[in-house]
């Protein structure tokens, strides 16, 4: 029993460690494509602003109209062509027709009850058989082990 807990444990630890390492993977990703955008976003240190230096109001006694500010003209932006569509857009779904309806109620529907019904009939089978001792405890942990191997596969 300890065997087989260490073994869960390790194995869960393994996971564990993968896990982060894909998240991390992903945050870095995304960090890096955030500054990347910044980064085209913002213009650059050049483009930022031109300083004039103020004139002495002395040296001009005679306007009488007030000086307008003069802002730096900072390039446009060429605008981004709009994106294609990746695919066409998908047909709209008409109704089912009834042979339609007969092969999805017949067909998928009475598998999928017919399976659940055999899986839950195999389950208590085997709970009977433990309780009435016909498996020895080997052969449980032996179909534990199986079934777990059958279900990560």
């Amino acid at each position: 029993m300890e065997m087989f807990l260490f073994l869960l444990l390790t194995i869960l630890v393994f996971v564990f460690i993968r896990k982060v390492n894909e998240l991390s993977r992903k945050v870095d990703y995304l960090q890096s494509e955030l500054l990347r955008r910044q980064q085209m976003v913002t213009p650059p240190a050049g483009v930022a602003g031109v300083t004039h230096a103020p004139e002495s109001p002395a040296a001009s006694p005679a306007i009488t109209s007030e000086p307008k500010p003069i802002f730096p003209q900072a390039p446009a932006a060429p605008t981004p062509p709009p994106p294609k569509p990746l695919s066409p857009p998908p047909p709209p779904k008409h109704s089912r027709t009834r042979a339609e309806w007969e092969a999805l109620v017949g067909g998928k529907l009475l598998n999928r009850i017919g399976a659940f019904a055999l899986i839950l009939g195999v389950g208590f089978f085997l709970k009977y058989a433990f309780d009435n001792n016909w498996l020895s405890e080997t052969m449980r942990v032996l179909i534990g082990a199986a079934i777990g191997a059958g279900l990560l596969v």
